[in-house]
């Protein structure tokens, strides 16, 4: 399943779904979510790393100010339509100085359970950041039941890679594969495990989601190398539908490479059931 999928699709299948009355059929609302992953190097005139984020021009909800970095919004309701959104460094005079580029001109946003920006990339040290280092990765969240197995509803995750500094210090991004293990301790190691089938997440996109009973586990993201960026201890409830996010904490500055020290995971709800 592509996770970086417009959820126009979704709508679309709703509306050859339903009978009657179509447009009374298709909700008209859905759901966002916003998520600042965008590491902040510009420390003279935004020393901060909060952003805000307009939708429609506005920072009302569903848009936000001051998100803080590797922090997100919960989701607010937005309108089914064609809709603009920008993100800018917070605070700075006048509000306009540093605008990232307009993230999304002119986009449809679908009707759909719900679904997820993240604003992701590199503010330079100094000017304006170029076209395509910030950019928004807008994944679609299932919030549905997660499949029942011998009567015991299980848990269900997805993996969402914004680490730019995961390739090291190019901050070009690096694919990334899952590993989950039974236990509590992270591993400083993926040589003896395999990882999850199909889960190579790419730089600014989400993975499958993967299906798990209800237990204790180690979540370990690595680089098809090997190279362990993280490695956190999860638990995973019955019902539970939960997105881990791979950020980075902070540049890495040559001779420095990417590893646990400059990585962290983010847990975001998706639902629960």
């Amino acid at each position: 399943m592509n996770m970086r999928a417009s959820p126009l699709i979704f709508a679309a299948a709703m509306a050859v779904a339903g009978c009657g009355d179509v447009t009374s059929a298709v909700p008209q609302t859905t759901e966002l979510r916003l998520v600042n992953a965008v590491v902040n190097l510009n420390t003279t005139t935004a020393p901060g790393n909060e952003i805000d984020i307009l939708i429609d021009s506005s920072t009302a909800p569903p848009g936000t100010e001051k998100l803080a970095m590797n922090t997100a919004r919960d989701y607010a309701e937005l309108s089914v339509g064609i809709h603009s959104y920008v993100a800018r460094i917070s605070g700075l005079t006048p509000p306009g100085s540093n605008l990232f580029r307009v993230l999304l001109r002119s986009h449809f946003t679908g009707a759909a359970r719900g679904f997820t920006m993240y604003v992701v990339g590199i503010n330079p040290a100094t000017g304006e950041p170029a076209a395509s280092a910030i950019q928004a990765a807008v994944i679609f969240d299932d919030r549905f039941v997660p499949r029942t197995v011998n009567g015991t509803l299980q848990a269900r995750f997805k993996v969402v890679n914004v680490a730019p500094y995961a390739s090291g210090p190019t901050g070009t991004g690096a694919q990334v594969n899952i590993y989950l293990s039974p236990g509590t301790t992270p591993l400083s190691t993926v040589a003896n495990l395999a990882p999850q089938t199909s889960s190579a997440v790419f730089f600014r996109s989400g993975s499958a989601y993967v299906n798990a009973a209800a237990g204790d586990y180690v979540l370990t993201l690595a680089t098809t190398a090997g190279v362990v960026l993280k490695s956190v201890p999860v638990s995973l409830g019955s019902g539970d539908v939960r997105t881990f996010v791979l950020m980075n904490t902070g540049p890495v500055v040559a001779p420095a490479t990417a590893g646990p020290g400059n990585h962290t995971i983010m847990t975001l709800v998706d639902a629960d059931f």
